[in-house]
């Protein structure tokens, strides 16, 4: 039986992607988002419920059922206050995974953030300073991950584009890069990594770094992941 996946931040972006993507290939999704009620029925295989992430009580319930808990939400209005961020990036986070443990989920959880949360950059910096220490509080938010009890692959972006996926080859490494203008990688190439990811249920305690690679064409997952070593 296929697993069910709860996911946050599939509105809209990189999220949104992965919610077409894995609905596509038969996997129930159980979307949370902050104005259910005012949103088109979905597709067959997506649920959408409504949850805040900067309200927990909002929350509980929603990972009832489910074996992988996917979160990409983030804050995506620019400029951005320190105060939101925190409220949505780290305390949000904390927040699900809260509920998670209350609703008695035993399963896997599957975090996108981004490059340079530990090695500072001048792109670093820029980014924290239009979105409010965004890389301090995603770095206090794959902490908490960490600290959960829960099996976790932590994925890594470099700076994200809206290219078409498979346009290059994507790069998979556990290594600590800094985010740079050279550290990019399409939105469709990343969630097509998560779809892999969930399919696979590779990786245990995982921390994972993509950006796009030189030449041309696709990624076999498969080999990337080999060759990250991940099993």
């Amino acid at each position: 039986m296929a697993d069910r996946i709860l996911l946050y931040g599939g509105a809209r972006g990189t999220g949104a992607l992965l919610a077409q993507r894995l609905v596509a290939r038969g996997l129930f999704v159980r979307a949370v988002v902050r104005d259910a009620a005012g949103r088109a029925k979905p597709p067959q295989g997506l649920e959408v419920i409504a949850g805040d992430l900067t309200r927990p009580e909002t929350l509980r319930g929603a990972a009832t059922g489910m074996d992988q808990l996917v979160m990409m939400a983030g804050v995506t209005q620019r400029p951005a206050s320190e105060r939101v961020i925190k409220a949505v990036e780290y305390e949000g986070v904390r927040a699900a995974l809260a509920a998670a443990h209350a609703d008695g989920f035993r399963g896997r959880v599957l975090y996108m953030t981004a490059l340079g949360v530990n090695r500072p950059s001048f792109m670093g910096w820029v980014l924290n300073r239009i979105k409010g220490n965004t890389l301090v509080w995603r770095r206090k938010a794959e902490e908490a991950i960490r600290a959960s009890g829960f099996p976790y692959v932590i994925v890594r972006a470099g700076m994200l584009t809206d290219s078409p996926s498979g346009r290059r080859p994507a790069v998979l490494s556990t290594g600590d890069k800094p985010l740079s203008l050279g550290t990019r990688v399409s939105r469709g190439d990343v969630a097509e990594l998560f779809v892999h990811l969930v399919e696979s249920r590779r990786g245990g305690r995982t921390v994972l770094e993509v950006v796009e690679g030189p030449g041309h064409g696709g990624t076999d997952w498969g080999r990337a992941l080999d060759q990250a070593g991940v099993i």
